[in-house]
């Protein structure tokens, strides 16, 4: 599944599949941004990291993603696993 990297300029709504985060990347897992909208920290946190960028997936695409979070060979996966250390 080929991961595309939310804006704050989607129109579509993301969901975040990682594991949850805190301090200055804080973020729930299962949060969902209504119009792909993510807040300030998030937005510049997603153009810095594409790890953590391929973990906000629109929610049409949501059950594919976390079927390939299942596999530990897919790009998400590879994502989830290095952002969490």
């Amino acid at each position: 599944m080929a991961t595309e990297t939310p804006t704050t300029d989607t129109q579509e709504t993301v969901i975040y599949l990682g594991a949850s985060l805190n301090g200055d990347r804080h973020v729930g897992h299962g949060s969902v941004f209504i119009g792909g909208k993510l807040p300030d920290h998030l937005a510049q946190a997603i153009n810095v990291d594409a790890n953590l960028a391929a973990l906000f997936v629109p929610l049409s695409k949501a059950g594919a993603a976390k079927r390939d979070l299942e596999n530990p060979t897919t790009a998400i996966a590879k994502a989830f696993a290095a952002t969490q250390g």
